[in-house]
């Protein structure tokens, strides 16, 4: 094995281990996909169901059900457009909002606890190696 492969077999451990600790920081309750289109939804606001399942990079039929399962469960209330009844609009409930408001702090603790040992430039370093894995996963090159 080279040098590279030995690195890289050292990321996907890492990953691994960053993962199973984002999954226990994870709300029981949800299941990370609703848990992402509840962070979408608290981002930014109302939005047609269509503009949720692309953020989500989910089908509309899938989004559709995460939002009946939400709208069940009191986090999300969807609503038809006064201009174009063929679009649905989602948001939270004013009980989903605030449920969000705390987990969102709740979350963002947890991650400056997380990093805690990184300094500002380690940081800014770490975020900047991130972002080009992202982009090259993201424009369809790593598949």
């Amino acid at each position: 094995m080279s040098n590279r492969d030995e690195l890289i077999d050292g990321m996907e451990q890492i990953f691994s281990r960053i993962g199973r600790r984002f999954r226990r920081m994870h709300d029981d309750s949800l299941t990370f996909g609703q848990y992402s289109a509840l962070i979408v939804l608290y981002r930014m606001g109302p939005l047609p169901m269509g503009t949720v399942a692309e953020h989500l990079g989910i089908s509309m039929a899938s989004a559709t059900g995460m939002m009946d399962r939400l709208v069940h469960a009191g986090w999300v209330l969807r609503g038809r457009s006064e201009t174009d009844r063929r679009v649905v609009w989602v948001d939270l409930t004013t009980m989903g909002r605030e449920k969000m408001t705390a987990k969102h702090h709740d979350r963002q603790q947890q991650i400056r606890e997380l990093f805690a040992p990184l300094d500002e430039a380690d940081l800014r370093q770490l975020i900047q190696m991130l972002e080009k894995v992202v982009e090259r996963v993201e424009s369809g090159d790593a598949e």
